[in-house]
């Protein structure tokens, strides 16, 4: 932010290619744990409050064409869920628009649906990909032979 002659502005600071570069090496294990992925995009989030360039180039170092599809149809299943239930209005392209939209961050109602977008793209991160069920833990519970059904 910098001050100009009607209060705080929103000034936009770009990425350094060092900074892409080391978030696709951080990040290289997005399916192994999408939780430390989403915990580093919402600390990115935080820290340089990106605007949609900035996540979508993100977005294309991190992550490969079948991740960012399952995030994108994450991301518009919650989108779609929100209207039916008329938590969301409008169309699911007002809040996840797959096009650089002209957001000014200094404009409230803008900065507003800026700040949505981050936080749908935190939870297309963590929803993405499906937990995995340890069907070893469930095979280790065994009934006794002398145990009563009912008491198992």
């Amino acid at each position: 932010e910098a001050v100009g002659p009607e209060g705080p502005v929103v000034v936009k600071v770009p990425f350094a290619i060092t900074d892409l570069n080391n978030w696709r090496q951080a990040e290289r294990n997005y399916r192994d744990n999408p939780e430390k992925t989403a915990r580093a995009f919402e600390m990115l989030i935080k820290t340089q409050d990106p605007d949609w360039s900035d996540l979508d180039a993100v977005r294309g170092e991190v992550f490969d064409s079948t991740d960012m599809d399952m995030i994108k149809r994450a991301i518009r299943n919650h989108v779609q869920g929100q209207m039916f239930t008329v938590v969301l209005q409008g169309a699911v392209e007002d809040h996840f628009p797959l096009d650089k939209p002209a957001w000014d961050p200094n404009i409230p109602a803008s900065r507003a649906r800026l700040e949505r977008y981050q936080q749908l793209i935190l939870f297309g991160i963590r929803a993405a990909i499906p937990k995995a069920i340890n069907w070893s833990k469930l095979y280790e519970i065994k009934q006794d032979r002398k145990e009563n059904p009912t008491d198992f």
